[in-house]
């Protein structure tokens, strides 16, 4: 069985030719591969060979949007590809076409890796597979067991399974309209050309139209180049193709300094649309601008291209090259250093050209710069894009890409969005579906950073468990900055795992809400990548105050104020209230102050407990106590009233029981009263002991009678 993914260029030109070999199943390019190839060997059994041609690199290929790599085979993949695996025969074997699948010791990693889930044979490509014009061929150099099976060929299919899989871009004769910047048509077909066989000179806003420059997907394709902007008083002219040479099937102009004052600069901004019309046709683009001259061996002295890195794979050199690389996080520039002398029709060396490989683009920009110098007023750019050029040996800079999120569940673009709850547990910086791409070598990755850019008061990073292959390093917090450090080469899944491992977290009770701003990018031994940002909503979360018991002492009847909130606190520094308060022998008021007042029942003494309840206004409450000790006073009797009437008869004696006629909180402690008996009638005596009042008949006694006692202690005066 044939198992195709549509992803690749031309992928029906391939399944029309090997229709003939087994039974060809196209998979989906945006969908999960292997879940549609598991799913069409479902209910299968005894098959001898299963071929999967789809794109590859160093220890990894791709089918629809799965990434098949040790780690995926060994984790997320495995149930999966051991059901695959169970529709082979006992022999069976599984052949992979991916470029470069089997290079290194990690491709040959995942091979035995998938060769022990499926228990099958296993053969790859440790090169470039494909056309052979561009390098390739059809040889599966690695196996993992003993492979019976015949590989497949391709033929004449003018395409390689690299990542990277250009469209072939190559213009016809007579091909070319050209509209300048007034919206005339100064060049339609065969007609409207110079007798240099160029285009009149076009400015700003001039839009040049090749037609049918390729087929892709079944769809004819044409390449627009409309002038973005061009360097005042300069001007461009667009070359006839003819279709025909070294040379003429390759889009070509000529850039002209008329002023001479300064240089001539002019950005192009290039475009595939379906032929005829405007709609945009995403596709990999490969570009070859040769001919880029110098002036003695010295950079930026005559002619230099400049590349934006959106949406640029990597770029290509020869080993031995007269081009001078600089490299930004968003561009690179090619400058030429020799006059390369280039002749007509004849070819152009390697050493004068650079390559760009953009991925998945319906439109990318060049900028094109002619130094003011003595030699030449005007700069001609021949740009190869049916891989024509051959370099000796090419050398790849990768351009580092890294997105966060790659489906884009928490934020869009590259970045990615997490939360973090105090006193919860750490949380991720990237998401699980991290895309870390490296072209063209998926395992030169040297190092990358994660730099927290505002940190605030208990923030911190955890690294858990690693790659054996990669160490990580967190720095100290410096100017309000703190990085992890991450090092040691290692592969695209290697340098995901590490990010996956590094982890957020605030130790404080009153972390900061401020959002964090952590900028994560990694480096290959030429580029680092565009930053990716990561952010952090922390989420505050509102600790319960705490509340301290008190003591207080105060005398019978009498108020006192006690400042309870004194030694209770807030972890969030909230201002703190009294809500409740409430005493078992006595009244509390709550003051505006946050004060108690307590005010012991009349008479009462001895201890008592204040129950109280304050809260921060987040919805924090803490209770305690107030131990009061209430101290006993002296209180005076209180006279109840009159005593009943006695009646006697002639002088006959007659007892009041005088006490009775009055009460004492401290009458329970049995102290004696003293009775005063001023004003006492003629005839009343006070009675020792009893307290009682007896009558006699009428006498006369002094006015004043000395105090009688009834016991020698503490008197109460009556």
């Amino acid at each position: 069985m044939i198992f195709i993914d549509t992803s690749i260029a031309d992928y029906r030109q391939l399944a029309s030719q090997w229709a003939d070999r087994g039974e060809v199943i196209l998979i989906d390019g945006t969908g999960d591969g292997v879940e549609q190839m598991r799913s069409a060997l479902a209910n299968r059994s005894g098959i001898d060979a299963i071929h999967i041609v789809s794109h590859g690199a160093d220890g990894v290929f791709w089918l629809g949007t799965s990434k098949v790599d040790e780690t995926a085979i060994n984790g997320g993949l495995y149930n999966s590809l051991a059901d695959i695996g169970r529709s082979l025969s006992v022999d069976g074997d599984i052949l992979i076409y991916g470029c470069d699948f089997a290079q290194g010791a990690v491709g040959q990693a995942t091979m035995e890796a998938l060769a022990r889930v499926t228990d099958a044979d296993v053969a790859g490509s440790s090169d470039i597979t494909g056309d052979r014009a561009r390098g390739g061929d059809w040889v599966l150099e690695s196996q993992v067991g003993t492979i019976e099976a015949r590989t497949l060929d391709g033929g004449d299919w003018a395409h390689t399974l690299d990542p990277n899989n250009p469209i072939p871009i190559a213009v016809t004769a007579d091909s070319l309209r050209v509209v300048n910047g007034s919206g005339t048509v100064v060049v339609n077909g065969a007609t409207g050309y110079g007798s240099d066989g160029r285009s009149p000179d076009v400015g700003q806003g001039a839009v040049a139209t090749w037609t049918n420059v390729a087929t892709f997907n079944g769809q004819q394709v044409d390449l627009r180049a409309t002038v973005v902007s061009i360097s005042t008083g300069d001007a461009i002219r667009f070359n006839r193709p003819t279709g025909t040479g070294v040379n003429g099937d390759d889009p070509t102009f000529l850039l002209r300094d008329l002023t001479t004052a300064n240089d001539a600069t002019v950005e192009i901004r290039w475009e595939l649309v379906v032929s005829g019309t405007t709609t945009p046709l995403p596709a990999d683009v490969r570009f070859t601008i040769a001919d880029i001259d110098g002036i003695g061996g010295a950079p930026n002295t005559r002619e230099s291209v400049t590349a934006s890195t959106q949406g640029l794979a990597y770029f290509t050199r020869e080993g031995v090259s007269n081009i001078n690389f600089t490299s930004s996080l968003d561009q690179i520039t090619a400058s030429g250093t020799q006059n390369e002398n280039t002749v007509a029709n004849q070819p152009i060396t390697s050493q004068s050209a650079a390559t760009f490989d953009w991925s998945a683009v319906s439109s990318f920009t060049l900028s094109y710069r002619l130094t003011t110098n003595s030699v030449t007023t005007q700069a001609q750019f021949y740009h190869d894009g049916d891989a024509d050029f051959i370099y000796t040996n090419p050398v790849y800079v990768s351009i580092p890409r890294l997105d966060l999120d790659g489906n884009d569940s928490t934020a869009s673009g590259n970045d990615a969005h997490f939360t973090f709850t105090e006193g919860g547990l750490s949380t991720s910086i990237v998401d699980t579906d991290i895309v870390v791409k490296n072209p063209m070598d998926v395992s030169s990755i040297v190092g990358g950073t994660v730099v927290l850019t505002n940190y605030q008061a208990g923030d911190s990073f955890t690294i858990g468990t690693l790659p054996s292959n990669i160490s990580a390093t967190i720095g100290p917090v410096t100017n309000g900055r703190l990085t992890v450090t991450l090092s040691g080469t290692g592969s695209e899944s290697d340098y995901a795992a590490a990010f996956q491992a590094i982890r957020f977290s605030n130790s404080s009770d009153t972390p900061s809400s401020t959002e964090r701003v952590i900028n994560v990018s990694f480096s290959n031994d030429t580029l680092t990548s565009a930053v990716a940002v990561s952010r952090i909503t922390v989420i505050p979360v509102n600790d319960a105050p705490v509340a301290v018991n008190d003591s207080a002492t105060t005398a019978e009847d009498t108020l006192v104020t006690i400042p309870v909130l004194a030694n209770d606190s807030d972890p969030d520094g909230d201002p703190l209230t009294v809500t409740a308060a409430t005493a078992l022998h006595g009244t509390v008021t709550i003051n505006a102050n946050g004060t108690l007042t307590y005010r012991p029942n009349a008479n009462y003494n001895g201890t008592d407990t204040i129950s109280y309840t304050i809260s921060d206004g987040q919805g924090g409450t803490a209770n305690a106590t107030v131990a009061v000790t209430i101290t006993p006073v002296n209180d005076a009797p209180t006279p109840v009233g009159s005593l009943p009437g006695r009646a006697t008869q002639d002088g006959s004696a007659v007892s009041y029981p005088t006490a009775s006629g009055f009460t004492d909180v401290q009458q329970g402690r049995r102290r004696p009263r003293l009775f005063d008996q001023r004003q006492r009638r003629v005839g009343h005596s006070v009675h020792p002991g009893t307290h009682a009042d007896r009558s006699r008949r009428p006498y006369r006694r002094p006015a004043r009678q000395q105090y009688e006692h009834a016991r020698a202690a503490e008197l109460d005066a009556v």
